[in-house]
């Protein structure tokens, strides 16, 4: 199994579970979906053989395995993170795979017109740490069908 982990927080943000692609050279895209999921309820541990506390909830599955938590920006502040969290990237990617910072650069600039020409469409999650400086979750609609899109080259891969 992959996981994949941001850079700066070490926030497990995804697994290979989920099927994936790259979308522009620039970020994974993952088609997430509503699943149901026990909620509450102590399953018999408190001594009771009944149990009927536990609820039924819909959570989104990427962002309930990814322990992700919703977030806002205004574009102003989304335009100063994606600076900041741009400089970041670079920097880690200096000390994994230099050669990859000009394709980088260009990949990720345009996605970035193309995501503020949808800014009102779409969510954002952080990590569990809720790390200010880490990878941002984007998330928009299609249809009913949650999308994330998730900066490639600010993961770490993890192998277990």
């Amino acid at each position: 199994m992959k996981v994949w982990k941001c850079a700066k927080s070490g926030d497990e943000l995804f697994s290979d579970v989920y099927a994936m692609k790259v979308v522009d050279d620039a970020v994974y895209e993952i088609r997430g979906k509503y699943v149901a999921k026990d909620d509450g309820g102590d399953y018999g541990i408190g001594g009771d053989d009944a149990d009927d506390s536990s609820t039924t909830v819909q959570v989104i599955n990427v962002v309930d395995a990814g322990n992700l938590v919703k977030t806002e920006f205004t574009k102003k502040q989304y335009i100063a993170h994606i600076k900041a969290y741009m400089k970041s990237t670079v920097q880690h990617l200096k000390t994994v795979d230099e050669s990859r910072i000009p394709a980088f650069r260009k990949a990720a600039q345009a996605f970035v017109k193309k995501i503020l020409g949808k800014f009102k469409e779409l969510e954002f999650y952080m990590g569990e740490s809720m790390e200010p400086e880490g990878c941002i979750v984007l998330c928009h609609w299609d249809g009913a069908t949650p999308v994330f899109w998730i900066w490639k080259d600010g993961l770490v891969e993890e192998k277990y």
